[in-house]
């Protein structure tokens, strides 16, 4: 039975079932089904309860984290499973990372009090970088002002610093997988803009033989727009592109936490697979 943890009731009769049952042993009830509602909300908050006995005994806080894991699959917009979350991360030691959930709690829920709370808790509790490690992040983030070249600070930043500083080597994988991609991106709409300029070239010879109709015109115009449309997007991305970066360094120069959008979560993943958690900033 697939994304069902071992030990789960059954959502028809509330027995025992296993994570090979394909139907309840007990009421034959189809466990592959989708879930309703109801039996969705009970599978979350016996997810739920299970990592908050661990928690409170202070034991296997792994297998807590596991189960507060698995009640965020079912239920993503659960603020409080993502607090729950933060506050087991906090005891595992983990505070850059408890922000995080707790953050995205009262994302899901302004009115959160609990969750607001444990966030002013956790910041007090979040170690300060050092000026080093702040001039090293900012620079991982600076090199964003040269182009293509700029993509060696933050390689050569991650390998020196990465078991030396968790908040610096953050900062500079992320900076390089954030000009990586910005690299492929400007590869890809030079592709796009080679595309249509040599397709404008090459229908030249089409629209001239159908005269100076008045459909043809307008065609002929769009058509030869198209390579400046594409050049001008390039050059607005590339400029934002810039400014992003320039924004990172100032921010973790000043030891914000800071993270780019989309890559700093899969970031955070990739330097914690184990626990399949990330890292703040």
């Amino acid at each position: 039975m697939p994304n069902i943890f071992l030990r789960l009731h059954c959502p028809s009769c509330g027995k025992n079932i296993s994570d090979s049952d394909n139907l309840c042993p007990h009421c034959g009830a189809n466990l592959d089904a989708p879930l309703e509602k109801v039996e969705l909300e009970a599978l979350v908050r016996q997810c739920l309860e299970k990592a908050e006995k661990s928690l409170e005994s202070g034991r296997n806080l792994k297998e807590a984290l596991a189960s507060c894991n698995q009640a965020i699959e079912y239920a993503p917009e659960s603020a409080e499973a993502h607090n729950m979350r933060g506050l087991i991360l906090d005891a595992i030691g983990k505070t850059d990372e408890s922000i995080l959930a707790y953050q995205e709690a009262i994302r899901l829920n302004p009115d959160f009090a609990e969750a607001k709370e444990n966030l002013a808790d956790a910041k007090l509790d979040l170690p300060t970088p050092t000026q080093d490690e702040r001039v090293m992040a900012a620079l991982s983030h600076a090199s964003a002002l040269l182009p293509m070249m700029g993509v060696i600070a933050p390689i050569v930043i991650w390998v020196t610093q990465k078991e030396k500083s968790k908040y610096v080597a953050f900062q500079s994988l992320q900076a390089l997988a954030y000009q990586l991609s910005m690299i492929l991106a400007y590869f890809v709409g030079m592709g796009c803009y080679m595309f249509s300029f040599f397709g404008t070239f090459f229908s030249i010879p089409f629209l001239s033989s159908s005269g100076s109709s008045e459909s043809a015109n307008p065609l002929f115009m769009l058509m030869f727009a198209i390579p400046f449309l594409v050049m001008g997007v390039l050059f607005i991305g590339g400029f934002l592109f810039v400014i992003y970066g320039a924004i990172g360094a100032v921010m973790t120069f000043q030891g914000k936490p800071f993270r780019y959008m989309f890559i700093g979560k899969r970031v955070e993943h990739f330097m914690q697979p184990e626990q399949g958690v990330g890292t703040n900033q």
